[in-house]
């Protein structure tokens, strides 16, 4: 007896953990999901349409299942304007959706929670996907989304590779966290905050990664934010890959409005504050450590200075007569903070310095001293404009 005894409880306990598991068995529903077309929105934009992507989910809910469903795109859905979305059956009408999937959105009635991001991720295209919300509500399985929020356009061109940008409001006003939606809404939804209204809650942040390479054409770098903010402007910082930074306020305000773009005026990215501006000692730096490392810098005990200038150029040497060494870099006369320019550099007796020409960006002229930053590569240095 007890020899069948032990299978059998086993048998048992096999068959009640099938029977129990989370979702077996559940019947599946399919949703067909459209979108609203903004002044340039959603999962990415195309030639004047925007198209749905691979890893597109929504979360759909009823009064039967106020904590939604995960409905996740078919594949042969990626690309197009319209998809199909399967996932668990949520039961009867009316039923509300929310783009992206939020497992931690929730519906109250008709009144749906959700939550926007500190931290959106920068997509060449526009906005990455996932990060412009939308909603939708259907008596049947036909959803036409619509967008919760505004899309501000930052333009930036330069010399550097942005690594992020940061949008504080001037206003005290939530840009991410908690807010609602009534989703028994006649013609467009609205987005309230719930978010507190304190320092934190005021700034986004859009992170680029790798980085993002700028040029003489301006870039364009897009957040999505409450429609309704920055009635008072904005502070925008700007970090490049190089530890250096830009920081620019305006007063003006912005008129943010729900599924509509607004481009801000192109601005050329110069830094104003980085580790390497901090230094005051003339010489050649390293900026590949993130820390400026001394290549070679100007030392009273030893060095001695000169500058010469010729027709359109000058030139600064560093020279030492005990170590019988010489840094010589020559630019150009006529520079303006900002601007980029070829620096000739001649090296004698320098361990690790090389003769070269290279593309150099002027950040910062003060008290006789030039600051500049090679455009593709690590060096930097600090001349004399004059002595």
């Amino acid at each position: 007896m007890h020899r069948f005894l032990i299978p059998a409880c086993l048998l048992f306990l096999i068959t009640a953990c099938k029977v129990n598991e989370p979702g077996h068995d559940m019947p599946k529903a399919t949703f067909t999901a459209t979108q609203e077309y903004a002044s340039d929105s959603k999962t990415s934009l195309g030639e004047g349409q925007v198209f749905w992507s691979a890893d597109d989910a929504i979360s759909i809910f009823s009064s039967s299942t106020p904590g939604g469903e995960r409905y996740a795109i078919s594949p042969e859905c990626a690309g197009q304007t319209q998809a199909q979305f399967t996932g668990n059956d949520v039961g009867s009408s009316p039923y509300y959706a929310l783009y992206p999937a939020d497992p931690a959105a929730s519906l109250d009635g008709t009144l749906l929670s959700i939550s926007l991001p500190a931290v959106q991720q920068y997509a060449p295209s526009g906005f990455a996907p996932g990060f412009n919300p939308m909603v939708a509500s259907s008596s049947d399985r036909t959803l036409s989304f619509k967008n919760l929020c505004a899309l501000l356009m930052i333009r930036l061109s330069g010399s550097s590779t942005v690594s992020s940008i940061s949008i504080t409001s001037n206003k005290a006003e939530a840009l991410w966290g908690t807010a609602t939606v009534a989703m028994d809404y006649a013609d467009v939804p609205a987005l309230a905050m719930t978010a507190p209204a304190d320092d934190a809650h005021r700034t986004i942040t859009l992170d680029c990664s790798s980085g993002v390479e700028l040029g003489s054409t301006p870039v364009d770098f897009h957040f999505v934010l409450p429609a309704g903010t920055l009635s008072e402007g904005f502070t925008l910082s700007v970090t490049d890959t190089q530890q250096g930074s830009m920081t620019k306020q305006t007063s003006t305000s912005v008129n943010t409005c729900r599924s509509v773009r607004s481009p801000m005026a192109p601005l050329t990215y110069i830094q104003t504050d980085s580790p390497f501006l901090n230094q005051a000692c003339y010489g050649m730096y390293d900026l590949s450590g993130g820390t400026p490392a001394p290549v070679k810098t100007y030392d009273k005990a030893t060095d001695q200075l000169a500058l010469r200038t010729y027709l359109d150029s000058r030139t600064f040497r560093i020279q030492s007569l005990v170590t019988k060494s010489a840094l010589l870099v020559s630019t150009p006369l006529d520079m303006k903070i900002g601007g980029s320019y070829f620096l000739e550099i001649e090296s004698v007796g320098n361990t690790g310095v090389t003769n070269a020409t290279v593309n150099v960006t002027l950040l910062k002229s003060e008290e006789g001293k030039l600051w500049l930053q090679e455009t593709a590569g690590n060096f930097a240095f600090i001349i004399a404009g004059a002595l």
